[in-house]
């Protein structure tokens, strides 16, 4: 990783001074995707899954997950435990043209790493409309 950060003093003579961080980042987890996005026409089924694989130097339980906002008519989840973590099953329920953007939360018991998010996007629209062949006019 690499940051630069630009800090404001009251110094006179060095009113803004620029720091540079750069290292490893160690993840608590491998989660793939971090991003869900949901795009179709209204009423296609349109389900996801992500995997979350604990790093094996902080291990933890998922405790609950969160799902924000509540409005619980755009999307919903579940969490099922598999032997190398987890797969979180999200599935649109967005029923008409529009959009949405949320965020489900997995609490966890470590202290390391309180919660882990995966952010959730629908981008729904109408569904096309079959043209129906047309015949050719019949002769008189």
């Amino acid at each position: 990783m690499n940051k630069a950060v630009v800090v404001k003093t009251n110094d006179p003579k060095n009113r803004e001074t620029t720091l540079y961080m750069e290292g490893p980042v160690d993840v608590c987890a491998t989660i793939s995707p971090k991003f869900v996005r949901f795009s179709g026409p209204a009423g296609q089924k349109m389900i996801q899954k992500v995997t979350i694989a604990p790093n094996p130097k902080y291990p933890f339980r998922i405790k609950g997950t969160r799902q924000v906002p509540l409005n619980t008519s755009q999307f919903r989840h579940a969490l099922e435990k598999t032997p190398n973590g987890w797969v979180l099953t999200i599935e649109n329920l967005w029923p008409s043209k529009g959009g949405y953007f949320g965020s489900i939360y997995l609490d966890t018991d470590s202290k390391t790493c309180q919660s882990l998010r995966v952010e959730v996007q629908g981008d729904i629209f109408f569904p096309a409309v079959k043209q129906l062949p047309v015949s050719p006019p019949q002769g008189k």
